[in-house]
């Protein structure tokens, strides 16, 4: 599951299984974020009215366009005016 060799467990300590373990299931958890962010990128790209250049979205020749981002991330975020944010009060959660 994890795509490490069984033979090798026989081979390490207990401490080196636990390391390549654990590397092994951070390798896969990026893997999933990765195929979850192709995903939502692509469905987000199908519903733009302006599609950018790929190259400012692979971020080559100059700076990447980050307000295409910034853009994509706010029409994803719920619509609260100031007023109804100052009604809730301060927030509880807040480091002192």
């Amino acid at each position: 599951m994890l795509g490490l060799d069984p033979e090798r467990f026989w081979l390490i300590t207990p401490g080196l299984y636990l390391i390549e373990t654990s590397a092994a299931r951070r390798r896969l958890e990026q893997q999933q974020e990765m195929d979850i962010t192709v995903a939502w990128l692509s469905a987000k790209l199908a519903r733009a009215k302006k599609i950018p250049p790929l190259k400012k979205l692979l971020g080559k020749g100059g700076k990447a366009d980050i307000g295409f981002y910034l853009d994509v991330a706010k029409s994803s975020l719920p619509k609260v005016r100031l007023s109804e944010l100052l009604a809730r009060g301060p927030r509880s959660d807040t480091p002192e």
